[in-house]
Parts: C-alpha cells; sequence; structure tokens
C-alpha cells in the first residue's frame, strides 16, 4: 500500500532540513537583563512536504515495483484538465498518467491549523476519490501529540470516504497512524451514488497500460515528423 511507502518515509526525514529557526515574538523588546527567553521551534507544510517528496522519490529509485506500479507528482492542480469542479491542488499524488490508475493523493497540514482547515482537506481529499477514483486518501499531520488529540477527536464519524491520517510528532520525531472517515458536505455538488469502477470500469491491466504508452510514443514522434516536414517544405517552397 502506498501509505506504507509515506509512513516509512515520513520516519526517514532528516529533521535538520524541516526545522526552521527559534521564534519567540518581540525579541528585540526583552530587556538585556531578562531571564534567557524560551524559544519554540517553528515546521512549515511546505517546508516538510519538500524533504518529504525527496525521501519517497529515495524509496521509490530503490524499489522497482513501485516505480512500475506509479510516479509521484507534487501540487498538481487537475482544473488544467478541465476537471471544473475539481480544481484543487493535493500536495502529492501517486498514479499512471491514464484514466483508471489513480493509486493515492496525499495532504499535509500543521495539527495547530485551524480545524475548518483540516476538514478541508478531507473534504479534497475525498473528492478525490469520489470523482477520480483515487484508492487510497492519506492525511499527515505535523505538531505535538495533544494536538493530535484535540484535533482528532472532533472527527470521530463511522460513515463517509476512509482517511488514512499519518500523526507526525514534533516531540517525539515518530508517526503514529489512525483512520477518519469523512463525509462530503452536502453543498458541494453530488455525483453519482454508484461507486468509481461501477461507472468507469475497472482499471485497465498492465498490457493494456503498455500497449496506451507504446500508442502514445508512436503519436508524439509522428507529431514531431510531421511538424519537421512541414517546416522543411515552408522553408524550401520560399
Amino acid at each position: 500500500m502506498i501509505v506504507d511507502s509515506v509512513e516509512q518515509a515520513l520516519q526517514s526525514l532528516d529533521w535538520k532540513y524541516i526545522t526552521l529557526s527559534p521564534y519567540l515574538d518581540n525579541i528585540y523588546k526583552v530587556p538585556w537583563n531578562h531571564p534567557l527567553p524560551v524559544l519554540f521551534n517553528v515546521w512549515q507544510e511546505r517546508v516538510v512536504a519538500y524533504e518529504l517528496y525527496h525521501q519517497l522519490r529515495l524509496i521509490w529509485s530503490a524499489n522497482p515495483d513501485l516505480q512500475k506500479r506509479c510516479i509521484i507528482q507534487a501540487e498538481v492542480r487537475k482544473g488544467y484538465q478541465q476537471i471544473l469542479k475539481l480544481d484543487k491542488m493535493p500536495d502529492f499524488i501517486f498514479h499512471q498518467r491514464i484514466p483508471g490508475a489513480n493509486h493515492a493523493v496525499v495532504e499535509i497540514k500543521l495539527a495547530s491549523r485551524p480545524a475548518k482547515q483540516v476538514r478541508a482537506d478531507f473534504t479534497k481529499l475525498a473528492l478525490f476519490q469520489r470523482d477520480l477514483g483515487y484508492q487510497e486518501l492519506i492525511q499527515v499531520l505535523i505538531g505535538k501529540d495533544k494536538e493530535f488529540a484535540s484535533l482528532l477527536s472532533a472527527f470521530r464519524g463511522k460513515q463517509g470516504y476512509k482517511t488514512t491520517v499519518l500523526c507526525l510528532s514534533t516531540e517525539t520525531k515518530r508517526v503514529s497512524p489512525a483512520k477518519v472517515f469523512w463525509k462530503i458536505p452536502a453543498t458541494l455538488p453530488q455525483r453519482s451514488s454508484k461507486p468509481w469502477r461501477d461507472r468507469h470500469g475497472p482499471a485497465p491491466s498492465r498490457a493494456a497500460l503498455c500497449k496506451f504508452e507504446l500508442r502514445f510514443q508512436v503519436a508524439f514522434v509522428l507529431a514531431i515528423l510531421l511538424a519537421d516536414a512541414r517546416l522543411f517544405i515552408a522553408e524550401h517552397s520560399s
């Protein structure tokens, strides 16, 4: 499962690359003889995402089976494919670049964020499964253990789209998984109640994927040759 690889990558993070400089508000207003202030380390989602992507690529590079199964791409806004109702940009997607081969989608969020932002992430993940058939939904939360407990207590539903939550503790540097079931808000556009596979059919076989890739490459080469031919004719007809 993709979630196992994401958890492995989180466990392998090099924390010197994701821990920012300590922060103290109004540090220049502290008197020189004041007791040594307490400084707090700072983490940001983008910084963690870049290091996580690096660790994931290392895992993929060492595992030919994962390379054959799917690729990792970051911050792809699906609106470019004219999926207008899903013009959203997840942090990572794991897929093949053909229909029906969508494996996992990942969102990353600080646990200190307002709960409504985390709910928005759960909704985004659920939409990617409902509308595009992504099989695994993964939410990475970064923060303190008490923040995880407080945040996840608000998501105790038993129905909806299942999301695996990977809680990355900034205190212990360890990952603890949890499960959340999330319903898409009724205010959003609804799709067919049929499962994705019933609407679009099963995912293509390995042979079908290879055939599609071969056809794409042939079409690409022919397009280049045609463009070169037109350029040659234009240059020699003048």
